[in-house]
């Protein structure tokens, strides 16, 4: 089993309100999709997101795409 950690970062106008770690314990690669979900539904927030981005160093994923199991993942929740 591999694992990896995540950077969540939820922000507000440009500006950083909250930041934290989330580690992932894998054996498979995850997509995108299941790592935003996991996240959201752990923070469950009452704020409208207006914005979601995935990054790998500087390199924004998608959907369909799978996180590399590295360090160096972000997600990123703009809200209202």
């Amino acid at each position: 089993m591999k694992s990896f950690n995540l950077e969540v970062l939820i922000v507000k106008n440009e500006e950083k309100i909250k930041r934290y770690r989330k580690t992932f314990n894998v054996d498979e690669p995850l997509t995108i999709e299941n790592i935003k979900n996991s996240v959201k539904e752990e923070i469950k927030f009452p704020h409208e997101i207006v914005k979601e981005q995935f990054f790998y160093m500087s390199s924004e994923l998608k959907e369909g795409e799978t996180a590399p199991i590295k360090s160096g993942n972000q997600f990123i929740l703009t809200i209202k």
